[in-house]
């Protein structure tokens, strides 16, 4: 922008136009959903994902930190959303059904020109058993929407236990 001053004499010429500024602050763009890099045991998966678009910093704040989020079935982080958006004191869901989601938040590495982010671990996983994520980017300004769903991934199953001595019956 550009600006003068005015007296009563007259106006002032415009002052040489400014660096460009962002006035308005947005959170960091919805990512794509989170891929499997690779399953590392019957307990751990390492998860993969792109940074946003913008890096957050398409209107003047860089993405600092991601968080990551899943569970056993897609309906378990969309009651979590549900619940999220319901007024206050208000209360849903299946009874007795326990949907449980788990979360974990990690610092955004530097970022370079183009490519993914390392991959992160997420372990204390059952064997053998699949679940879903959905990954957002943080930034001064707040998180981003989350994700799409990724498909459900799977641990490696867990080989079985000795079994008992075998008897016979006379």
């Amino acid at each position: 922008f550009s600006v003068r001053a005015h007296n009563v004499a007259g106006a002032s010429p415009w002052s040489l136009p400014s660096m460009a500024c962002f006035l308005q602050h947005e959170t960091p763009a919805q990512m794509s959903a989170p891929g499997l890099a690779e399953t590392k045991s019957s307990t751990s998966l390492l998860i993969s994902y792109m940074p946003p678009a913008n890096l957050g910093a398409c209107r003047g704040g860089g993405v600092f930190e991601y968080e990551l989020r899943w569970a056993r079935s897609q309906a378990a982080l969309e009651a979590e959303d549900a619940k999220d958006a319901a007024p206050l004191g208000a209360s849903g869901g299946a009874p007795g059904v326990a949907l449980q989601v788990w979360r974990k938040r990690w610092k955004a590495p530097e970022h370079g020109p183009g490519g993914s982010d390392p991959p992160v671990l997420v372990d204390g996983l059952l064997t053998g058993r699949g679940y879903i994520f959905q990954i957002r980017a943080v930034s001064e300004f707040g998180a981003g929407k989350w994700s799409d769903y990724s498909q459900a991934y799977e641990t490696h199953p867990s080989p079985p236990e000795k079994p008992p001595p075998v008897t016979t019956v006379p």
